[in-house]
């Protein structure tokens, strides 16, 4: 949850999304959580940024792959299980709030011990939020699940925050590019018109549409384009008033904690950063 409200609709945007590349590998889908740990669901206005189908406002027709969902397990029990039998050998992905792997933490307060790594786009460091003046929206749809990551033992976390993302942009030459890839880059190209139009209704410049999720994965992919701190300790504010949602990052050690998290500090190449993308989706070719 995050981007909508309807789980039954993500999980089947997951599918879409194994069906349209065309992989030959089987792939798996669990159901994550639809609510955050200790709450209800709080509507940031992901549906608004995202749209009515939460890939944007075309309507795609059911995929052919729902074979793929499992619901033997949750999302949370999946990644427990996961890295427990291949300790030392999954690193996870985080492109949403962090629900799932705080849930997967509940259950086995160990499990960073079992985790390669953890790369994930959230959060803004001293910087302007989305959602509040100080807070990013994967953050803020379920703070106190990210303060269980922040907080768990043994993690290591390689952060792409708002700072960073904002600086790579999906602007018209790069959207135009992406369409002439072929009919996957097209049916992409569509789904990220629709929050182009709301961004820029809302002020942000056409030449600066912000690539957010791609950055926490091209960081594990190409670690060689970012510039990247040194490990630091980084807490989430889940109490004050203005505050909520907030990510601190300790730089100078006043909380004497282990530090568990390298923060992207910028994209020294951000030109390269799309070309290798569009090489992603040229090979990726899917019918119309």
């Amino acid at each position: 949850m995050g981007n909508h409200d309807d789980m039954a609709l993500l999980t089947e945007n997951a599918c879409r999304i194994i069906e349209w590349s065309k992989t030959e590998k089987r792939i798996p889908v669990y159901r994550g959580a639809d609510t955050p740990l200790f709450g209800p669901y709080k509507d940031l206005g992901g549906k608004k940024v995202h749209g009515d189908f939460a890939l944007g406002s075309v309507p795609f027709p059911q995929p052919s792959n729902l074979d793929l969902i499992d619901d033997s397990l949750s999302a949370s029990e999946f990644i427990v299980e996961k890295c427990v039998a291949n300790p030392g050998e999954i690193t996870i992905i985080t492109l949403g709030p962090l629900t799932n792997l705080a849930g997967a933490l509940v259950m086995r307060p160990d499990l960073g011990k079992y985790i390669n790594g953890i790369y994930s786009m959230a959060g803004v460091i001293n910087d302007m939020g989305n959602t509040s003046p100080v807070a990013e929206a994967n953050i803020s749809n379920d703070p106190e699940s990210a303060k269980i990551v922040f907080n768990a033992a043994d993690v290591s976390i390689t952060l792409a925050p708002l700072n960073v993302t904002r600086t790579i942009h999906m602007d018209p030459t790069f959207l135009s590019s992406l369409k002439a890839t072929g009919p996957l880059g097209t049916r992409i190209h569509d789904i990220i018109d629709y929050y182009v139009n709301v961004l820029t209704g809302w002020g942000t410049l056409v030449d600066e549409i912000p690539t957010h999720d791609s950055t926490a994965v091209m960081s594990l992919l190409h670690p060689e384009l970012f510039k990247v701190s040194e490990p630091v300790f980084i807490d989430v504010e889940i109490k004050g008033e203005l505050t909520y949602g907030q990510l601190v990052a300790d730089w100078k050690d006043h909380y004497k904690k282990k530090p568990q998290t390298r923060v992207l500090l910028g994209c020294e190449d951000s030109a390269k950063f799309k070309e290798i993308l569009l090489s992603a989706f040229t090979a990726l070719q899917v019918s119309a």
